[in-house]
């Protein structure tokens, strides 16, 4: 019992080390922004969302591309991804045939980081029917977004419908 006695302030004080400002008394060049910067990166990715959102509806096929990393994929359902801006730019010019897309963010997390993010939302689609009309169909999404040169781009963007057979 007495080893353990003299053995428990050693991870106290590990705890306390590990949380200590680094040598010199200065802040590290690698700081976490604080969170009235994440705050603003979760607000520019939502503003970002708005601008997509407009670029589908005026079929403004490039500017959706540029919402893209040079790198970036898409991940449409029951199709193989589309890895750089030129499989990107034939996955939305499909989509953008479609009469109808909406899309919105439901949950917008930017890591401690500052430099990555995640955006989870609900799409809407009006797809064409067998009988030449329209039908809705819903779904939902994940965008990966990566800051690069002081920039927001979509790095991943995978969606599914949530009716089978979409």
């Amino acid at each position: 019992m007495r080893r353990l006695t003299r053995l428990f302030p050693l991870p106290a004080l590990l705890l306390v080390a590990c949380q200590a400002p680094p040598a010199g008394g200065g802040s590290s060049s690698m700081a976490a922004p604080d969170s009235s910067a994440l705050a603003a990166a979760s607000d520019s990715i939502r503003s970002l969302d708005r601008r997509w959102v407009q670029m589908v509806a005026d079929h403004d096929t490039a500017g959706v591309v540029s919402m893209y990393a040079a790198d970036g994929r898409v991940m449409p359902p029951d199709a193989p991804a589309a890895i750089g801006l030129d499989a990107i730019r034939s996955v939305w010019s499909g989509m953008l045939a479609l009469p109808s897309l909406t899309f919105g963010p439901d949950v917008i997390k930017v890591a401690a980081s500052g430099d990555m993010a995640y955006d989870i939302g609900h799409a809407t689609i009006e797809m064409p029917a067998s009988d030449g009309s329209t039908r809705q169909v819903d779904g939902k999404y994940v965008v990966i977004w990566v800051k690069r040169n002081g920039q927001w781009k979509a790095m991943v963007d995978m969606f599914s419908f949530n009716q089978p057979g979409s």
